[in-house]
Parts: C-alpha cells; sequence; structure tokens
C-alpha cells in the first residue's frame, strides 16, 4: 500500500471539475445557498445580500444581457461603488468561510473526524501470524 501511495505521488491525478460547481451562467441567491449547501457552509450570513444578488445584480445584468432598454436599469456611480463595494464584501466573507473550513477542516463527515488515520507502530498482539 504504501509503494503504491509512493510510486503514485508523480502522477497528478485528472480530476473533471468543471461539472462540479454549475453557477448556470447567472448566479442568484436561491443558487448561491445550493452551492453554499454543497460546500457544507452557512448561507445564512448572507441573508441580507440576496436582495442585492438578485435584483440590483442579477436582474440589471440579465435585462442589458437581453437586450432590455438600459434606461430601465439606471446606474450611477454612487450605486455602482455600493454595488461593488457590497460584492467584494460577500467574495471576502466567502472566502474567510471557506479557509476556516479548510483550517478547522469542518468540511469532514463526522464519520471522517472520528477515524481520523493515525500510524501506530506494530506490537506483537497486532502482527497478524501466517
Amino acid at each position: 500500500m504504501t509503494n503504491t501511495i509512493l510510486n503514485s505521488a508523480n502522477n497528478i491525478p485528472q480530476i473533471q471539475c468543471d461539472k462540479i460547481i454549475d453557477t448556470k451562467s447567472n448566479l442568484n441567491s436561491e443558487l448561491f445557498k445550493e452551492l453554499m449547501a454543497l460546500l457544507d457552509l452557512d448561507s445564512s450570513i448572507h441573508d441580507t445580500s440576496f436582495n442585492l444578488i438578485d435584483e440590483r445584480l442579477l436582474a440589471r445584468r440579465n435585462g442589458i444581457a437581453h437586450g432590455e432598454n438600459r434606461k430601465r436599469f439606471p446606474l450611477d456611480k454612487e450605486e455602482y461603488y455600493d454595488i461593488h463595494v457590497r460584492i467584494v464584501q460577500i467574495m471576502d466573507d466567502l472566502a474567510t468561510q471557506i479557509k476556516d473550513s479548510a483550517i478547522n477542516k469542518s468540511y469532514r463527515k463526522a464519520s471522517d473526524n472520528e477515524t481520523d488515520l493515525v500510524y501506530e507502530e506494530p506490537t506483537e498482539m497486532s502482527i497478524p501470524i501466517g
């Protein structure tokens, strides 16, 4: 087993990850919650941002992208700045959640936490005979 691991150390696994997280081209609050659940992260700290995501950002983006009259989606410098600052804050908060999950290993299932692999020196009692 050890030789298998050591011999495969130079073989980097090829993982198809382009289908693991699919934003379906438009990240809305419902999809955001689904992705947070997939990562086992608490989305409730972002609840106050869902209107911003759905109405101020996504609705505007979709309307403009689909050729609707730009006058229906006015955006002055102050509002742009407010949206920008809040979206960057959401991204920073999300990055912190992901880092904390990695550091605390809270992403692991309970059964994973209970069975951490620890090397123990074999004793006479643990060595299989014949």
